[in-house]
């Protein structure tokens, strides 16, 4: 009957593209090709803009533009995020606005590669925030609504288990502090509802007014293993244990004696050790016995990591990588030997400095091609291989690296959502 009605119906185009549009809202949208975007800026093309050395540790006699270039990665205009088709986004104009794209997480559904984009729009007096999952294979688009469980909570990072399922954590707002006493420390997104849900098996953080406790750390430091375990730091100032399949937290030691302040960073090992440091209030230069430290999940022990024993510069986080070396951030590293390495070349000058401020920069993530990827906040872009010695800045601001389960490295660039890759697959 409705296919005979349809025949006979004058307003079938009508009806076509009505239906067009309904399926496009509810299963993903494709966006135009590159070209037909806005300008989105030009991406340095294989040139270093300062050396590693200059980027890291800040030598004044190393800031000037080096006259040549190491091997750098050759980055392509892939896409970029499509603006008209961001949920509720108001009408902005085009020289005011910037848009900003940051690869987060990357996972198979449905026998489709996604890529989960994280970003935002800013105008004068205005922000807008979007996650979008991203499918290269077939440039789709497909927006997320923003709404969480409790608008009280705010996303921080995301985790992708070996099931395929999506996680994030996060921090509780100011504001919730006179209504929440604790909350689930961790989201789990739901691909029916396509929305993220508050998972109650999962430790919970009692939510406290930070002005009553200061000097102690209150953020929970997340780890993943590749096992598909989350091992959460800082809450009740122990370390407790996450299985997300068997919905199942344990609290397995308490760390008071190890760290009372509370945890400052935590990174795990190719070989399931997990790092973390002490939390200092009052700075972060402490390389004594007592500041760093590594967890054994399978025996439940804690013991001291001996540091080198002369003075180094300040860190900002630890980094554990593919060769299990641990990083000091990019002051130096432990080989597997045991051996610890100095990277930093002006130590002196970072001691008589009047602020210390010098910080190298951090880890944040390493690439199937060798290469360590760090950041300053405020600051740079670049890359170290420890192996060949070289490194350079490609970027003058902060821009977060991603490579992605098909061996892709992203980042997003400039100022209207622009997303870069290269391959770094042998």
């Amino acid at each position: 009957m409705l296919n005979r009605f349809y025949e006979k119906c004058r307003l079938l185009p009508l009806l076509l593209w009505m239906a067009g549009l309904i399926v496009i809202f509810v299963y993903g949208v494709v966006a135009a090709p590159v070209a037909a975007q806005d300008s989105l800026g030009s991406f340095p093309d294989a040139v270093c803009l300062n050396t590693f050395e200059a980027f890291s540790y800040g030598d004044s006699e190393k800031r000037s533009p080096v006259p040549f270039a190491y091997p750098t990665p050759a980055w392509t205009l892939h896409t970029s995020v499509p603006l008209d088709l961001i949920p509720n986004l108001p009408v902005l104009e085009a020289s005011q606005r910037r848009i900003s794209a940051t690869v987060v997480a990357s996972r198979r559904y449905n026998n489709q590669h996604e890529l989960w984009v994280a970003g935002s729009v800013r105008a004068p007096n205005f922000r807008q925030s979007f996650l979008a999952i991203y499918q290269p294979e077939v440039n789709m688009w497909n927006f997320i609504p923003e709404a969480e469980s409790d608008p009280n909570l705010l996303r921080q990072r995301f985790f992708v288990t070996p099931d395929g399922t999506v996680w994030v954590s996060h921090q509780w707002s100011d504001q919730a502090l006179p209504a929440m006493k604790s909350v689930p420390i961790l989201s789990r997104f739901n691909d029916v509802t396509r929305q993220f849900e508050l998972v109650e098996t999962a430790p919970q953080v009692p939510i406290m007014d930070r002005s009553l406790v200061p000097g102690v750390n209150l953020r929970p430091e997340i780890v993943l293993d590749e096992a598909g375990i989350f091992w959460v730091f800082n809450i009740n100032s122990s370390v407790y244990r996450f299985d997300p399949v068997a919905g199942v937290s344990e609290q397995r030691l308490d760390l008071t004696t190890f760290t009372p302040k509370g945890v400052w960073d935590a990174a795990v090992a190719p070989d399931g050790t997990i790092y973390f440091g002490a939390y200092n209030p009052y700075g972060l230069f402490d390389l004594s016995d007592d500041a760093v430290f590594q967890y054994q999940p399978l025996t439940n022990e804690v013991i001291s990591v001996t540091l080198p024993q002369e003075r180094w510069p300040g860190y900002t986080g630890l980094y554990v990588d593919n060769r299990n070396w641990l990083w000091l951030s990019t002051v130096g590293y432990r080989d597997d030997a045991g051996e610890w390495h100095l990277l930093h070349t002006n130590v002196e000058e970072y001691f008589e400095g009047p602020f210390q401020t010098e910080i190298a920069a951090e880890i944040t993530t390493e690439t199937s091609d060798g290469r360590l990827w760090t950041t300053k906040f405020e600051g740079s872009t670049g890359w170290l291989n420890p192996m060949t010695g070289t490194g350079c800045v490609i970027i003058s601001d902060s821009r977060p690296i991603f490579e992605d389960i098909e061996g892709y490295v992203w980042v997003g660039y400039g100022t209207q959502g622009a997303l870069y890759r290269y391959d770094a697959t042998p």
